[in-house]
C-alpha cells in the first residue's frame, strides 16, 4: 500500500476544516457557547459511544442512546436524534478518509448495499418516517 501522504488526504482535511469552520461560526455566530458548555456530558457520551462503534460491530448509540436517556435524563427523541447525526457525520468523515488514502474497497459488496440505500432511504423517509412518534 502506497505510504499517505499531505497530497493525498487533502481532501480529508479540507472535509474537517469546513466541518469544523462551519460548527464553530454556528455556536459562535448564534451565541450558543454556553449552551455547548453546558451540554458537555452529551459529547462524552457519544465520544464513548464512538469508541465502541469503532472497537465493535455495534453502533456508537449502543453506548450513547442509553446514557443521554437513562443516566442524563434526556428524552428518547433527543437521543435518537443526536445519536443518528453523529452517526452520520461520523460515516461521511470515514467516507472522505477512506477515499483520501486511497483505500481499496470491496465494490461487489458495495454497489449492491449502496442501490438499497438509495431507493430504501427516501422511501422510508417518506412513507414510514411520518408514522414514528
Amino acid at each position: 500500500m502506497s505510504r499517505l501522504t499531505l497530497k493525498s488526504m487533502w481532501p480529508f482535511g479540507l472535509w474537517l476544516a469546513v466541518f469544523y469552520c462551519v460548527w464553530l461560526s454556528l455556536v459562535i455566530g448564534g451565541g450558543q457557547w454556553s449552551t455547548v458548555q453546558a451540554h458537555w456530558p452529551i459529547a462524552l457520551a457519544m465520544a464513548m459511544g464512538s469508541y465502541v462503534a469503532g472497537s465493535t460491530p455495534m453502533g456508537g448509540g449502543t453506548v450513547g442512546f442509553p446514557v443521554l436517556v437513562l443516566m442524563l435524563d434526556m428524552p428518547a427523541s433527543l437521543g435518537r436524534n443526536f445519536g443518528l447525526a453523529v452517526q452520520s457525520i461520523g460515516m461521511v468523515s470515514a467516507s472522505v478518509y477512506i477515499f483520501s488514502a486511497r483505500r481499496p474497497l470491496d465494490w461487489g459488496l458495495l454497489r449492491p448495499a449502496l442501490l438499497g440505500a438509495v431507493v430504501g432511504t427516501p422511501l422510508g423517509a417518506a412513507w414510514i418516517a411520518p408514522f414514528v412518534p
